[in-house]
């Protein structure tokens, strides 16, 4: 195709303003989500936009000078060391100068295209990212359920904030950290319970728990009873290899 050079105003049009009001807001709260899909709208909805309006040059040009101030303030931060040095080659005077040079419509959405694919290749790799660190989360969880789990402790054993480590967690599971965790605990402090060999407060300090007391509440919390109610619904059911609690609550739901 003839590329539009220049910005030539052709004879008896109007320019027009590009309708492109608060959609670098809202790209940024999507890269913010790591959301992938809405990103790809945004950035199809700004190259259609820029393709079908008789609009400024030096409006297209201010628009991507912003466009890429927002989104490289996001990756910076996020790019490993080496991605880091190689930039410095082409640092943001040189990409700014870069933009200002562009003199057609083409190159303007070449530029963006280019932007779009190397932000929407980093949420992906730090989608990859995101799995490995719940894994990594997940497996000192049961390695160590046995302890005193705490949020702070996770995230530092696999190199990440405590906050991001929340948030995959609400993301994931709808659910926060801690209930996760003790989530995990209650299903062996019930394995622990079956097997009628310990006693509650003895359980509660084999799972990591400073106290019978609080253990009974989160255990109550997570399965419907106390410890020792637990306790006697397994010696009554006599059902060795059955979870009785289990077994009632599905009787109940028929």
């Amino acid at each position: 195709a003839e590329p539009f050079l220049f910005y030539c105003k052709p004879n008896g049009t109007e320019e027009e303003p590009l309708a492109l009001s608060g959609i670098i807001n809202r790209l940024l709260l999507e890269i913010h989500s790591k959301n992938i899909t809405q990103c790809k709208q945004l950035f199809e909805k700004i190259i259609r936009e820029i393709s079908s309006t008789n609009h400024k040059r030096d409006e297209a040009v201010s628009f991507c000078t912003e466009l890429y101030s927002v989104v490289s303030s996001v990756l910076e931060p996020l790019c490993p060391a080496s991605e880091k040095e190689a930039n410095q080659t082409h640092g943001t005077d040189d990409i700014l100068q870069q933009i200002k040079m562009m003199m057609n419509r083409n190159e303007i959405i070449d530029w963006i295209k280019k932007l779009e694919q190397s932000l929407i290749l980093h949420l992906e790799e730090q989608s990859m990212e995101k799995s490995d660190d719940l894994k990594k989360a997940l497996d000192y969880i049961y390695r160590n359920i046995d302890k005193r789990i705490l949020l702070q402790d996770v995230a530092n054993h696999i190199n990440i904030s405590p906050n991001y480590l929340s948030a995959l967690f609400k993301k994931q599971y709808n659910q926060s950290f801690v209930d996760y965790v003790n989530i995990e605990k209650m299903k062996h402090a019930r394995e622990l319970i079956q097997e009628n060999k310990y006693l509650i407060y003895e359980i509660s300090y084999m799972l990591g728990f400073e106290n019978a007391y609080y253990f009974t509440k989160v255990f109550k919390r997570h399965v419907g009873c106390t410890p020792t109610e637990y306790q006697w619904k397994c010696k009554n059911a006599c059902l060795n290899s059955a979870d009785p609690f289990n077994s009632e609550r599905g009787s109940n739901k028929k």
